[in-house]
């Protein structure tokens, strides 16, 4: 449990909790009212009204950063694997962590790799790169969620100049929270790349003969 706690930063909390919560709010405005059924069970408490709204927030917040990973895989994001992948660093570094040359597969050495650094250790640039690009990946899909269904609520005043020039501004704080997940992503690549390659700089040495003789007579002697 304690290294549960270590692993989950408040950058993790805040990219899940922040955009659940603003989509939650955009549902409850644009859509049917969330607090109906809370209300049919609790009446109107304050308190657990709060809890709930947090409780739904996090939920709400955990599909969007899972739709967040399926556009990613789906429209088959690339982050320069193949440029790392064909360094000596890192394939050395391969071979003394795992004592088998790189496949020939970058996203498969590069998931190796992920889960070699997520046990050994998480060092703070790796955790905030990370963080931030998950929080802005996740911001950037629930604004693009909350378009279409502004837009349709409000579709007899589509067509005015004002509500144009908004649906421009908006778009465009959609593309710098995809540019920021952009960088932070090729960032948190970057970072675990070049610690990996600083893993086990010197290879594990195979047991001297001497060792393995007196062994031999210990056991000998035993019997």
């Amino acid at each position: 449990m304690e290294e549960l706690l270590k692993r989950f930063t408040l950058i993790d909390f805040i990219g899940i909790f922040v955009p659940g919560a603003v989509m939650t709010l955009a549902l409850n405005f644009y859509g049917p009212d969330l607090t109906a059924p809370f209300d049919s069970f609790f009446g109107k408490n304050a308190v657990m009204l709060a809890l709930y709204f947090l409780a739904l927030s996090y939920l709400v917040g955990s599909a969007l950063h899972q739709l967040g990973a399926f556009l990613e895989r789906f429209c088959g994001v690339t982050l320069g694997h193949e440029d790392y992948h064909g360094r000596q660093e890192i394939q050395e570094a391969y071979h003394r962590c795992f004592y088998t040359d790189i496949p020939a597969n970058p996203q498969e050495a590069w998931a190796r790799i992920l889960r070699y650094l997520q046990r050994s250790s998480r060092p703070e640039r790796v955790i905030l790169f990370n963080g931030f690009y998950t929080m802005s990946r996740t911001a950037a899909v629930t604004l693009i969620c909350i378009l279409p269904i502004a837009m349709y609520r409000h579709r007899s005043a589509v067509c005015s100049w004002q509500v144009v020039v908004q649906i421009l501004a908006y778009i465009g704080v959609i593309g710098l929270f995809i540019c920021r997940w952009r960088r932070f992503e090729k960032k948190f690549v970057e970072e675990v790349y070049v610690l990996f390659s600083f893993q086990k700089l010197e290879p594990d040495k195979p047991a001297e003969t001497g060792q393995e003789v007196r062994l031999t007579i210990r056991f000998e002697e035993k019997d």
